[in-house]
């Protein structure tokens, strides 16, 4: 579900570059890059 989430955002992002300032750019990548840092965080061995 995660992985889904993730790759949900990425495209998000991808599609609204032509679209969007830079500022709504680097918030939507904010968002994606710790997205997958917290599922790394959660993936890693008890």
């Amino acid at each position: 579900m995660v992985e889904e989430k993730s790759s949900q955002l990425q495209a998000l992002y991808e599609e609204h570059i032509p679209i969007v300032s830079r500022a709504a750019l680097n918030i939507m990548l904010g968002t994606l890059e710790h997205c997958k840092t917290e599922f790394a965080w959660l993936k890693r061995p008890a």
